[in-house]
């Protein structure tokens, strides 16, 4: 059982969604492990400033996983920039670490990228890593990987003379931010999504609970 939960919740209803989810667990049929099923929450990263209407202690006690979902820092409505990086890890994790225990934390990382047209305020194209990498190849950008965010990125002009910043993730960001989750004490990873990821990031990925895809959750990118 997933429960996937809009990154927009309002606080106002941070109760209500204690009690969904007190009664989605307390309704299975049995207990879930003897199952083989587990039930598993989806929420977006909480710090300082965002994701205030999650209950961190109350959805990990009652969810099997709370899956965090690492990705749209920036977002496809907003200025180019990473979709996640490894400050932002860490400010999450700390929170999340106090309130909640680590072999119930999940962070789902990205495995897709955002595609801007500098100046303009239409909505950035999506393209997934593998797609991310084959455009900066075929434009000859040359690869850089952000040392601040721990994040690919490259720009190029297209044909109508307008300009472009792509920023993605791929192994090697990948392995950065998984860096975080290991000094934190966090071994469960999710994928958003399966089919988007450079191939190599199944390297970087550490031995232990197998990846899982993140539920779709649409955020304002």
């Amino acid at each position: 059982m997933k429960i996937a939960l809009p990154a927009a919740l309002p606080c106002a209803l941070t109760a209500a969604l204690a009690a969904v989810t007190l009664a989605l667990t307390a309704a299975a049929p049995a207990p879930l492990p003897h199952l083989a099923k587990s039930c598993v929450v989806t929420v977006m990263p909480r710090t300082r400033d965002t994701g205030l209407a999650f209950d961190y202690p109350h959805l990990g006690a009652v969810a099997d996983r709370l899956r965090i979902m690492g990705y749209n820092l920036h977002n496809a409505l907003g200025a180019p920039g990473p979709l996640s990086s490894t400050a932002w890890y860490e400010e999450f994790l700390t929170h999340a670490t106090a309130q909640v225990p680590r072999d119930r934390l999940e962070v789902a990382l990205p495995a897709y990228g955002w595609d801007w047209t500098v100046g303009s305020t239409a909505r950035a194209r999506h393209v997934t890593s593998l797609e991310a990498e084959a455009l900066r190849r075929d434009v000859g950008a040359d690869y850089a990987l952000d040392p601040v965010s721990g994040t690919p990125h490259f720009t190029y002009t297209d044909d109508e003379g307008e300009e472009h910043q792509v920023w993605y993730q791929d192994a090697k960001g990948a392995a950065r931010h998984l860096a975080v989750l290991a000094r934190h004490g966090v071994r469960g990873t999710g994928l958003w999504a399966l089919g988007f990821e450079d191939p190599r990031l199944w390297d970087a990925l550490p031995a232990g609970p197998p990846v899982s895809p993140a539920s779709p959750v649409r955020t304002a990118g």
